[in-house]
């Protein structure tokens, strides 16, 4: 009967230490850039306990594109596989979880303790041993409970502001480094042009050397010449394929695509500067001091 009561109040105890209904907003409203592509989002926390079988999945979304890419392409393959991205997604489920447990009552604490065991005669062994099991529980007061769920909810949602932050930090690397692999393109094509037109040159100051139009000097000099852009190329070259492992990084995966498509020119015009300051609520890193 004793044991049965025991039973019934250490149960009592464990109920009473399950937490508050708590807040399910996990990630703040994201900022108008790219809103409408789609981004890495850790699993949901499964109250029961274990994780998901996707959280422990190490898969990708998307194989490495081959051939020509767009801009599009390449954001939406960052914003699901660049691995800083995934970091502070997970991070955020971190703080979710330590809002749940700040949640909760502390624990009970059970213990037993067994005296006068051991002896001799009759109090040999435990026949006259004296067993005294407790159970004790914390009770906080002051809204101590309250105050701390109060700061892992803010915690939170700071990591959620961070995680949009770098969710743009993200979306502007990509197109800086997109940018940079259509310059390293074009100038890839102009020198190459360049290349062709400084090896023509080359075989027609060769031919009037050869029939006495020219001297030999200047069948060196355009050797010279021609020596100097084939190191450019090169070097071009080189950029060339810098940029696009640049690029190819962000989403953790290969250059495997042959070209990025689009040119670079001047825009039609600039926004004015009202316009541009106008977006600065929508940046995070000051949207997150409202």
């Amino acid at each position: 009967m004793r044991i049965k009561l025991l039973v019934t109040i250490i149960v009592s105890f464990v109920i009473s230490g399950c937490g508050e209904k708590i807040a399910d907003k996990l990630l703040p409203q994201p900022p108008l850039l790219g809103a409408d592509i789609s981004t890495f989002k850790a699993p949901a926390i499964n109250k029961t306990g274990g994780l998901p079988v996707e959280a422990t999945a190490q898969t990708r979304h998307f194989a490495d594109p081959a051939g020509v890419i767009n801009l599009q392409q390449a954001l939406a393959l960052a914003l699901l596989e660049n691995p800083d991205l995934k970091s502070f997604s997970w991070q955020v489920r971190a703080d979710q979880a330590a809002q749940l447990q700040a949640s909760l009552n502390p624990n009970p604490e059970l213990s037993l303790l067994v005296e006068e065991f051991a002896g001799a005669g009759p109090m040999r062994r435990f026949e006259g041993a004296q067993t005294t099991l407790s159970v004790s529980q914390l009770i906080e007061t002051g809204g101590k409970r309250q105050k701390r769920l109060r700061v892992a909810t803010l915690v939170k949602e700071i990591a959620g502001w961070d995680y949009q932050a770098m969710r743009l930090a993200v979306f502007t690397d990509v197109t800086r480094a997109y940018t940079d692999v259509l310059s390293a393109q074009q100038t890839v094509e102009l020198n190459s042009e360049l290349l062709r037109l400084s090896e023509e040159l080359v075989h027609t100051v060769s031919g009037r050397v050869k029939a006495g139009k020219d001297p030999p000097l200047d069948e060196a000099k355009a050797q010279i010449v021609l020596s100097n852009i084939k190191i450019l190329h090169r070097q071009a070259l080189n950029d060339l394929d810098f940029a696009r492992s640049r690029l190819a990084s962000l989403w953790a995966g290969q250059p495997k695509f042959k070209k990025a498509a689009g040119t670079l020119s001047m825009p039609d015009s600039i926004p004015f500067f009202d316009k541009i300051t106008g977006y600065l609520d929508d940046n995070p890193e000051v949207a997150r001091w409202a």
